[in-house]
């Protein structure tokens, strides 16, 4: 295995990391580096992308190829712009995620070597919660849930809870704050847009969606995560108590801590933002 032929291995995992061996052949005979005759083996490319090049081969995080037209990368810079001068203090996301009597059932369990462990579990439900919630610096702002699927008027119905409802006699959105939600197809309704800009403008809170295929932005998706994972340590209490199992699992898994941690994650706090590649953020601290 020559210098030569590491260093295009390189460049096609580089360019192109899902890439088999037997690709890998091909195109150094394609281009020539190699011929038929002394091409390495799928074993020896293997090897040398182990101990040569020291990779291994991982789940691949997909960025989908629509966001990178120039239309969707200036809505990025905007909102990137936007984001550099407001206060994290006063940021609000907005998400929705739907819940089946199945989410809490493991997927991983304990067996003999060479057989799958088996465990009675429910199977199928046409039980859906969806669960609506805000998510700030200081933790969970409030939250409700849906029997079945969330609409439009839901949307609109949770924010009239939000300015509505007071904790200790304060509201739970105060004039100047922002509220940062996905550009979802009912959240951009005709039907209810010019009810929810009205709300919003009557109450001093922006509202602000998030630019197209960056999820990432949002942090109601780390809280997502960590409930679900959370009512999957109680599978049993959630398929009697779903609405309680889900409650339990966001007071003891989302927190002051937590939250500052994930809005250190995203970017919003004592951070950053740089462009790499023409298309990729990252975050460093200054």
């Amino acid at each position: 295995m020559t210098t030569e032929i590491i260093e295009c291995i390189l460049f096609y995992t580089e360019r192109q990391p899902s890439i088999q061996l037997q690709e890998i052949q091909q195109k150094l005979i394609d281009t020539g580096i190699c011929t038929i005759e002394n091409c390495p083996g799928q074993n020896s490319i293997s090897k040398s992308l182990r101990n040569d090049l020291l990779l291994t081969r991982k789940k691949i995080r997909v960025v989908p190829r629509e966001s990178q037209t120039a239309q969707i990368e200036t809505k990025l810079d905007d909102f990137i712009n936007f984001i550099s001068t407001s206060n994290a203090n006063n940021l609000y996301f907005f998400d929705e995620t739907s819940f089946l009597k199945t989410s809490g059932n493991r997927k991983y369990g304990y067996a003999l070597y060479g057989h799958e462990p088996i465990e009675i579990q429910r199977y199928a439900s046409s039980a859906t919660l969806t669960v609506n919630l805000m998510h700030s610096r200081s933790g969970v702002a409030y939250f409700n849930f849906v029997e079945g699927p969330s609409d439009s008027l839901h949307l609109l119905n949770f924010f009239v809870e939000v300015f509505h409802q007071r904790i200790y006699g304060l509201p739970i959105l105060k004039p100047g704050d922002i509220v940062i939600m996905d550009n979802c197809r009912f959240h951009n309704s005709r039907l209810i847009q010019n009810q929810l800009q009205y709300l919003f403008r009557v109450n001093g809170v922006t509202l602000r969606y998030q630019p197209p295929y960056h999820p990432e932005l949002n942090t109601c998706e780390y809280c997502f995560k960590l409930i679900k994972d959370g009512i999957k340590r109680e599978n049993h209490y959630y398929e009697e108590h779903m609405e309680l199992a889900i409650c339990n699992s966001v007071v003891n898994n989302i927190n002051r801590t937590i939250s500052e941690n994930i809005f250190h994650h995203c970017g919003y706090t004592w951070l950053h933002w740089f462009r790499i590649c023409g298309h990729k953020y990252i975050f460093m601290d200054l």
